[in-house]
């Protein structure tokens, strides 16, 4: 959905991270869930310097498109407004669980692995 969707965009270049200040009210009547996890199609993130020409764009190809928010460095996290609810989270445990969990799984696995030979071995 949205909300994972912005994380990536986030945290997805290690070297490149930022944070967002994002608005979703013009959504409120919807539940909130939908809102920021749902799955709808037809849905896009763009960041850019030029959001006048993003939007010129839209336009001319008939694409609804509108500024919801603001690129922040990463120490300000995501913090996406929903009407009255906000959700903020800062993203240092996100870049960990996004960049490390899977090294880190195969390092403990390769270790488990290398332990599993040697018991072996020495049953032998």
């Amino acid at each position: 959905g949205f909300f994972v969707a912005l994380a990536e965009c986030a945290i997805g270049n290690r070297d490149a991270q930022c944070g967002a200040e994002v608005d979703l009210s013009a959504w409120a009547s919807l539940p909130y869930r939908a809102v920021l996890f749902g799955e709808a199609q037809s849905r896009v993130i763009v960041s850019t310097a030029n959001v006048a020409a993003v939007l010129a764009v839209a336009a001319r190809r008939r694409v609804p498109a509108r500024t919801i928010g603001t690129v922040r460095s990463i120490q300000h996290g995501l913090s996406v407004k929903v009407g009255a609810r906000t959700v903020h989270t800062p993203l240092a445990p996100l870049v960990v669980a996004y960049h490390d969990a899977l090294p880190q799984l195969m390092q403990r696995a390769a270790a488990d692995a290398t332990v599993e030979e040697q018991s072996v071995g020495a049953r032998a």
